[in-house]
């Protein structure tokens, strides 16, 4: 019986351990997977930083979290996203408010990239902005450049079944063992039945 539970300790201890790496693993997903999508739930806006314009604030590669703004309350220093043209988004920080000629009541932002040396060259329309910069977290937009390519989402689903995988394979890996532990058993009850006879 003491041998019998010091065989099955070595197994025990094996799955304990694929058990705390697994649910590390779906730890680590799930805290990727809220970054990367969860945070549109609460209203942001999700892009990657693809320059390096804005260093060393928001590195290349890094995700920016966008939350939509009210113009007029938008102040000297803040970081904002907006649309110059019909794709393409800049995110620069405010470094003036500057009254519409046209329209003294509305307010033109006047934007520069930290890591530029002279600010951009068309003022910012308050309609073509996009909102404030709440936060960013460097480097995590590599990987979501990389999810949205077919490799990517193909590299997603291959780790996903993987995972599944490393979920279920201790059990089935340990009833084989135990299987084996009771054939052997058997065997060796039936070898002492036959000597006994």
């Amino acid at each position: 019986m003491y041998n019998k539970l010091l065989s099955l300790r070595g197994p025990v201890l094996v799955k304990k351990v694929w058990n705390i790496i697994t649910w590390v693993l779906v730890g680590i997903v799930g805290l990727l997977a809220i970054f990367l999508f969860g945070f549109k739930l609460f209203g942001f806006q999700i892009y990657t930083v693809l320059s390096g314009s804005m260093e060393p604030t928001y590195l290349t590669g890094s995700v920016v979290y966008v939350q939509k703004v009210n113009t007029d309350d938008l102040k000297k220093g803040d970081v904002i996203t907006y649309k110059v043209g019909s794709k393409t988004l800049v995110t620069h920080r405010i470094i003036e408010l500057v009254p519409d000629p046209e329209d003294p009541e509305r307010t033109l932002f006047r934007t520069k990239g930290d890591n530029n040396n002279t600010a951009d060259g068309a003022l910012v329309e308050p309609q073509n902005v996009v909102g404030r910069v709440a936060f960013g977290i460097p480097l995590l937009g590599y990987l979501s450049v990389f999810l949205q390519t077919p490799y990517g989402k193909i590299a997603a689903i291959a780790f996903a079944i993987m995972l599944l995988a490393l979920m279920f394979l201790p059990d089935l890996l340990l009833k084989k063992d135990k299987q084996s532990e009771e054939d052997k058993q058997k065997t060796e009850e039936q070898k002492e039945e036959k000597t006994e006879g």
